[in-house]
């Protein structure tokens, strides 16, 4: 699995297209990084919920944004990515509304980090389901015994959960079925 991260990209919001644009240059360095044949031009779809994904590849992605960076995490098996800076926000009354009594211990004891480290978990799961963070994001607690988890969900639903170190003042997250390695690639 490759996460790739890409900076410089402000202009985001602007323009149409823009995660398509990152998902197929995303595309193209996973099949160049992994010795694959290429795959033609992917068409982009997107499900009802608003996922994207290929129309024909046994290739999964997840796309997110914050402040000047996007990032795709892509793969052969389902995956979430959710990827935030860490900023003072309403922590407190975010979590009483969304958050479990453990999670909400958990950012007691690890502050605005702690939140993000709880946010980016949820999200990714969340994006992993295909669903929408109000469908999603209060059911699963991230937290056990103090901990973050590393599983999240139960049967056909459960995805591990693995936080990445993508630079300073940032929080990441990526599902997937499986734990796998995944090569961090930072494109400038």
């Amino acid at each position: 699995m490759y996460l790739y991260v890409f900076t410089g990209q402000d202009d985001r919001k602007k323009t149409g297209g823009h995660s398509d644009d990152i998902i197929r240059k995303s595309l193209g360095l996973y099949i160049r990084d992994n010795h694959l044949p290429s795959q033609g031009a992917q068409e982009i779809l997107k499900t009802e919920a608003g996922k994207p994904y290929f129309r024909e590849s046994d290739l999964y992605f997840s796309v997110s944004h914050t402040g000047s960076l996007c990032a795709c995490l892509i793969g052969t098996q389902r995956v979430g990515l959710d990827m935030q800076q860490i900023r003072r926000t309403r922590t407190v009354s975010i979590a009483e509304r969304y958050f479990s009594d453990s999670e909400i211990e958990y950012i007691e004891k690890n502050g605005d980090e702690g939140f993000f480290d709880i946010w980016v978990r949820k999200e990714a799961y969340v994006k992993f389901l295909g669903t929408t963070l109000a469908k999603g994001i209060s059911k699963y607690d991230t937290v056990y015994d103090g901990r973050l988890r590393e599983y999240i969900g139960e049967g056909t639903v459960r995805a591990f959960i693995e936080n990445v170190d993508v630079g300073s003042g940032l929080k990441c997250a990526c599902a997937s079925v499986s734990k796998e390695r995944i090569c961090l690639k930072k494109i400038t």
